[in-house]
């Protein structure tokens, strides 16, 4: 089974925060109306920061596995 690391979550936080940031910034990338557009983009973003703590919590739990003496 594929199971995704901790970087794997930083560089998709990073990808959707910056794509949020574009879609917030120019609205006219997507065909829809702007506050639907913008509706969107902080869903994104918010989705990133979801991928962000996830990554952050998978790096602390390989840190506590390589830390632990078994």
């Amino acid at each position: 089974m594929f199971q995704t690391g901790y970087k794997y979550h930083f560089i998709t936080a990073l990808v959707f925060v910056l794509a949020g940031t574009a879609l917030l910034l120019k609205p006219s990338i997507v065909k829809l109306p702007e506050d639907t557009a913008t509706i969107l983009a902080v869903l994104i973003m918010v989705w990133g920061i979801f991928r962000g703590i996830n990554g952050y919590f998978l790096y602390k739990k390989s840190k506590r596995s390589e830390d632990s003496p078994n």
